[in-house]
């Protein structure tokens, strides 16, 4: 898969390029999120700046905080993928 970091997810949502984001429960209860781009048919994971490894949240209310703090008023459409049920 694809991947992207914070910064460019920003710059991203900022120029309107970010058409859906989904955020998925990890079989060990984690979060992650996939974000879908208006130039790319394919999905991008965000991941670290460093490390380049995958991002993850322990609990979905942390992860509402982090956009809140990082991306208040940017966000486009959330799909929330819950161990195989999805909800919009």
């Amino acid at each position: 898969m694809n991947t992207i970091i914070e910064e460019t997810l920003k710059e991203n949502l900022e120029k309107g390029s970010v058409t859906m984001i989904t955020l998925t429960q990890e079989p060990d209860g984690r979060y992650s999120i996939t974000v879908c781009l208006s130039w790319s048919s394919e999905e991008y994971q965000l991941v670290t700046t460093k490390k380049k490894q995958p991002k993850y949240w322990s609990s979905l209310d942390r992860l509402v905080r982090h956009f809140n703090r990082h991306y208040d008023g940017l966000l486009p459409i959330i799909t929330l993928n819950l161990k195989g049920a999805i909800y919009e």
